[in-house]
């Protein structure tokens, strides 16, 4: 989980993206937003930012999936294990899938939730699959962050 007290998260990318890619990550972020409610802040960069840093805290980057890496998409956590709070996340995505797929996968996966049952989830991409946040991911981005954040006094 995201330490939802820390203030928004940002979510950032390389410039390596086409335009056309940083409105579809633009568009992903919004959907997520509207699935998390007020319980968690997301903060869109609409512009290309620094690749992260061992310092960077509550920051997601997007970035193309290195093409030898065999992979089409991958989210790399890095948490605190003591407490589970995410410190920052990496999204790489590939050519292999629709690209909303796999960022709505993938942001999914970067906000905690892990694979989703097909049709009520975004976090399990797939040729078919959701484009948005499901009736799956909102249930358990509530059930992860509760209605409002939890520094809220009430």
């Amino acid at each position: 989980h995201w330490q939802t007290c820390a203030g928004c998260v940002r979510i950032s990318y390389d410039a390596a993206l086409t335009p056309s890619e940083a409105l579809e990550l633009d568009a992903a972020v919004k959907a997520w937003k509207l699935a998390a409610g007020d319980s968690l802040c997301l903060s869109m960069d609409m512009k290309a930012s620094a690749p992260l840093s061992e310092s960077d805290r509550q920051r997601i980057f997007v970035k193309h999936n290195d093409p030898r890496a065999g992979q089409s998409n991958r989210t790399t956590i890095t948490f605190d294990q003591s407490t589970g709070q995410i410190l920052q996340v990496q999204v790489e995505f590939g050519a292999s899938l629709p690209v909303d797929r796999q960022l709505a996968a993938e942001l999914g996966r970067a906000l905690g939730l892990s694979t989703g049952t097909e049709g009520q989830s975004a976090v399990t991409p797939s040729v078919n699959g959701l484009t948005a946040p499901g009736p799956g991911d909102q249930t358990t981005l509530r059930a992860m962050y509760g209605d409002k954040p939890w520094c809220s006094p009430l």
